[in-house]
């Protein structure tokens, strides 16, 4: 468990207080369809984006407990608690990292999650960056920018961006009021757009971005 807790605001809201990130460096982040999460040398929560929150949120695998970061799996954050006592001297590159698999609920595909020290000057204290590279479901595509980036129609990018989202065929179809066979008529019309060759190739392409706003 990383020790501290967040002395400016909530997970709750959509950004918890105004944290450290400035405006224009939040937008960019927010993009990311990835959570970033910014840590002090104590552990406690500093800001984060968007990608982040809903990871939190979701429950699968991390949550903000009484202003504490949790990952379900106890060793990994023994190995966090391990990585903020061993700070690098100011001026140095950081030489260790904690890098994992979160395991989710139902067998989901886990979360990764790298954590990093952050080189610092002598007069700053240290600081850590945490990326989570969801497993699925936690970061969206923006259907407009797929119709734009590779030429889908609505109906494909409805059917692109629920598949991302990790539900399977039959439930988009479900989704969508389509047969599942119109999904997969659609499907191949995507990969065809999108040069890909099978739908785990398609979704590593829409996983490399861009996030929906």
């Amino acid at each position: 468990m990383v020790p501290g807790k967040v002395p400016r605001g909530s997970f709750q809201s959509p950004r918890p207080g105004p944290g450290r990130f400035p405006a224009h460096v939040s937008f960019i982040l927010d993009q990311l369809n990835r959570g970033v999460i910014l840590l002090d040398e104590d552990g406690q929560v500093l800001d984060s984006n968007a990608c982040a929150l809903e990871l939190i949120r979701s429950r699968e695998g991390l949550a903000v407990r009484n202003g504490r970061l949790v990952f379900s799996d106890k060793a990994v954050n023994a190995r966090v608690v391990a990585l903020l006592k061993a700070t690098s001297p100011p001026g140095k590159e950081p030489v260790i990292n904690v890098s994992a698999q979160i395991k989710r609920p139902g067998g989901q595909r886990p979360h990764r999650v790298v954590v990093l020290p952050i080189p610092r000057p002598a007069d700053e204290s240290a600081m850590f960056v945490v990326f989570v590279y969801p497993g699925s479901g936690a970061a969206r595509v923006s259907r407009d920018l797929l119709k734009q980036l590779y030429s889908l129609t609505p109906a494909e990018a409805e059917v692109a961006a629920e598949l991302f989202a990790g539900h399977p065929v039959e439930q988009v179809a479900r989704m969508l009021h389509v047969s599942p066979n119109t999904v997969r008529t659609h499907l191949k019309r995507i990969f065809s757009k999108c040069e890909v060759q099978s739908q785990a190739e398609l979704m590593h392409v829409l996983s490399l971005g861009p996030l929906a706003p």
